[in-house]
C-alpha cells in the first residue's frame, strides 16, 4: 500500500499578489490577512504524478468558487502534516 502525501493548494487574487512568492508567504506566515486567498488541504497516495496533484488541487479550488482568471496558485508540502 503506498504512504500518503499532504499538500496544500494556494490560490490568490492577482489583485492582492504581485507573485506566487507574495501570495506563499502570506499563506505560510499570515492566515488571517485580509486578502483574498486561500488554502485547500487534501491527501493523496505519494505515488501520484505532480500534474496529476495539481489537478486535485485546482478541482478543489475551483469547487470552492475560484477560476483560473486573475489568479496565482501553486501546490506545496502541507507543513502542518506530520
Amino acid at each position: 500500500m503506498p504512504t500518503v502525501a499532504h499538500f496544500v493548494f494556494v490560490i490568490g487574487s492577482t489583485d492582492d499578489f504581485d507573485s506566487a512568492i507574495d501570495l506563499e508567504s502570506v499563506a505560510r506566515h499570515a492566515r488571517d490577512a485580509p486578502l483574498n486567498f486561500s488554502c485547500h488541504r487534501f491527501s493523496v497516495p505519494s505515488t501520484l504524478d505532480e500534474d496529476t496533484i495539481n489537478l486535485i488541487g485546482r478541482g478543489l479550488a475551483f469547487s470552492n468558487g475560484w477560476c483560473e482568471d486573475d489568479t496565482i496558485s501553486f501546490v506545496m508540502v502541507d507543513p502542518t502534516a506530520d
